[in-house]
């Protein structure tokens, strides 16, 4: 229990403490994904506290999403990666991986063509933590087939360029900043109002001619774009 302070002189409420010395140990990368907790018993029983005192510190970091807590199993550390990516090598995808043991994964949650435009809704998972929100628009032919075929490969260049008949060389794209609205921040898992990065692009061919567009939201509390140049 290295990662828990608490200061029995102080006029800060024992729970305060205990939920402010878990949530620095986490930024602090103390305690990362998937650390276990000591029990609400253990962290009394250390202290010389009410039991009160840690269980309510826990319930305030499981609503706010930091912890999750398993019946049987114990509470665990849900620590939300924080990506600084490169504006130069932003469609690389090992950017979006901090560590080998992660896993990136994305998933189309809607999808629609008529004879002119294909709808696609993408969401994109780093392990079980959402990173973003996509909105594509193709205004050529899309292989259905291939498609289909998804089940959860990244959705980047590479695989748009399987689905296209050409190849997309040419992006346009643009940085605005939005704040979330109720269905973004259900999809994202953040707050209403919070924060986000908005991306837009325009996808062309070689020739000019226009692939289609997107329209890509990212939390930016966890979510960073840097120019190393």
């Amino acid at each position: 229990m290295h990662y828990l302070s608490l200061n029995k002189k102080s006029s800060q409420p024992y729970y305060q403490q205990i939920e402010e010395s878990i949530e620095s140990a986490i930024r602090a990368g103390i305690l990362t994904h998937g650390d276990r907790l000591a029990t609400v018993n253990e962290v009394a029983q250390y202290f010389g506290v009410s039991i009160m005192a840690p269980r309510k510190a826990y319930e305030l970091l499981e609503r706010k999403k930091k912890v999750t807590s398993i019946k049987g199993k114990g509470t665990f550390v849900n620590a939300r990666p924080q990506l600084v990516i490169p504006l130069e090598d932003y469609y690389k995808i090992e950017h979006f991986l901090p560590n080998k043991n992660w896993s990136l994964r994305s998933y189309i949650t809607f999808l629609d063509q008529d004879r002119e435009v294909t709808e696609i809704l993408v969401h994109t998972h780093l392990n079980d933590y959402p990173i973003s929100f996509h909105r594509f628009l193709f205004h050529v032919p899309v292989d259905h087939t291939r498609l289909k075929l998804h089940q959860g490969n990244v959705f980047d260049l590479n695989f748009i360029n399987t689905i296209t008949p050409m190849d997309v060389a040419v992006l346009e794209t643009d940085f605005l900043a939005k704040s979330a609205s109720p269905i973004d921040a259900q999809v994202l898992q953040i707050e209403l109002g919070d924060p986000l990065i908005r991306m837009t692009a325009l996808l062309k061919s070689a020739d000019g001619t226009l692939i289609g567009d997107s329209d890509t939201l990212y939390p930016s509390a966890f979510v960073h774009f840097e120019s190393r140049s």
